[in-house]
């Protein structure tokens, strides 16, 4: 829906295993506290202002506010039709995976393309924990179940099958953060504009 002064954007976020410590801290503490640094680096650029209930994002562009709403939803199977309640009126999916859980990259096309095909919105492939894709006790512990760090070409060929833009991020080092969102919001508005008007989508249903 375009309002007269600003926009409303609905952003689903898969999170696959978007930690911000390292891999082996999943205690259900450290993942809140996890939780709340993520939506912080959120709030920090065009000051942004953040409802902690919602994750409503408030930002400024061309000196016009823009308002992002941002669901960050859960991947367990049992949730699966609550999950996809989300999806309408979705302008941009962010499909996250950890470069350093084969797992999770593999879970991107046999379960999350999948699921999104009927949703016509814009795709981002987001690598995670690209700080340890070179950490050698990361790499040691791969290894030791027969596994290696996910390559950045692999995950490009991905991006390519599934016509979705890649970035790989790391907030540890806060590498692309800012790309990502920016990359969001850009292709969000471009969606906004090429939706009919709402008494065209309402005459539509009639």
């Amino acid at each position: 829906m375009i309002l007269i002064s600003a926009f409303f954007l609905v952003i689903i976020i898969i999170f696959f295993c978007f930690y911000l410590q390292s891999q082996s801290d999943t205690s259900p503490n450290s993942k809140a506290v996890n939780k709340e640094r993520r939506w912080l680096l959120l709030s920090k650029r065009n000051k942004r202002r953040q409802s902690k209930a919602d994750k409503k994002v408030e930002v400024q562009v061309d000196g016009k506010p823009l308002n992002v709403t941002v669901c960050d939803t859960a991947g367990q199977d049992v949730l699966d039709p609550l999950r996809q309640l989300c999806y309408p009126n979705t302008d941009v999916f962010l499909l996250c995976f950890s470069v350093v859980k084969p797992d999770t990259f593999k879970s991107i096309e046999t379960k999350w393309v999948p699921e999104l095909s009927k949703n016509n919105c814009s795709l981002l492939l987001i690598g995670t924990h690209s700080d340890l894709r070179d950490d050698a006790k990361t790499i040691q512990a791969l290894q030791a179940s027969g596994e290696k760090p996910i390559s950045v070409s692999d995950a490009w060929d991905l991006a390519r099958r599934i016509g979705a833009k890649y970035f790989e991020t790391s907030v540890y080092n806060k590498e692309k953060i800012k790309e990502v969102f920016d990359t969001v919001i850009w292709d969000a508005l471009q969606a906004q504009r090429k939706r009919p008007p709402l008494w065209k989508r309402l005459l539509c249903l009639t």
